[in-house]
């Protein structure tokens, strides 16, 4: 782990084009996590002041609507995060597996 660490770190050096690629990605994927937190408590917050029937209450269906699109929406952007992680770490690595 240590040796992939420095290689990382030799070839932050030498392409430091991919590592700030890189660092804007594990940015936007706390930014990610962080608004998926705020939809959660936002969720959580609606439904335990919610009073009665919560399908009755227009606010509450409103705000469950929006946060499953806004979530929907966040996923996706995890998913291209992920992808592009993979890319960076295979550009990184790819002098030690060849």
């Amino acid at each position: 782990m240590l040796l992939g660490s420095l290689y990382i770190a030799d070839v932050a050096h030498c392409r430091p084009e991919l590592e700030e690629e890189r660092q804007t990605l594990i940015v936007t994927s706390a930014n990610n996590k962080r608004q998926l937190k705020e939809i959660e408590d936002k969720i959580l917050y609606t439904l335990s002041a919610s009073e009665g029937n919560i399908l009755e209450n227009e606010t509450a269906i409103q705000i469950l609507d929006s946060s499953k699109i806004l979530s929907d929406e966040i996923a996706k952007k995890q998913k291209a995060v992920i992808a592009l992680f993979v890319v960076i770490f295979f550009s990184f690595m790819k002098p030690l597996l060849f």
